[in-house]
This record gives structure tokens, sequence and C-alpha cells, in this order.
């Protein structure tokens, strides 16, 4: 899974819990808490 999202800032969910947030915080990626559809997300 790690391979899948190295290299990228931050990963959008709906929820994550405080130990997989940690380890990508780690690894220099931002979880980014969403509600709504992943749709309408712009960056």
């Amino acid at each position: 899974m790690i391979k899948k999202i190295e290299g990228c800032e931050r990963v959008y969910c709906t929820k994550i819990g405080d130990r997989p947030a940690a380890e990508l915080k780690k690894l220099g990626i931002e979880p980014v808490i969403y509600e709504g559809p992943i749709s309408e997300i712009k960056l």
C-alpha cells in the first residue's frame, strides 16, 4: 500500500485511525479527513 502512495503530499479519506494517520505523517503525507463525494475534491 505504501508504494502506491509514495510521493503523495496528502491522502483524502472519510476516516482514519490515530495509528495509520501517524504512520502517514512519518512519511511526510498529510491525511485529510473529507466529508462529501470524492469527485468534489478540487486541488
